[in-house]
């Protein structure tokens, strides 16, 4: 087993380890995943891409 790190190095680590426990970002109920997907879908069926603002989430949030 490796000894502890001291120094830089491990300010680092705990800086990284503690940003793995804060909660996602708020998406305004739009499943990121979701949105992904029907994008790229739309996109490959030809919707046009110098249109893809149309299909950006905070267009369909109310």
């Amino acid at each position: 087993m490796l000894p502890p790190l001291r120094g830089p190095v491990s300010e680092h680590r705990r800086h990284h380890a503690a940003g793995r426990r804060r909660a996602p970002p708020k998406t305004g109920g739009i499943n990121p995943h979701d949105w992904l997907n029907q994008t790229l879908t739309a996109l490959a069926n030809g919707h046009p891409a110098n249109r893809v603002h149309e299909l950006m989430p905070w267009i369909n949030v109310g």
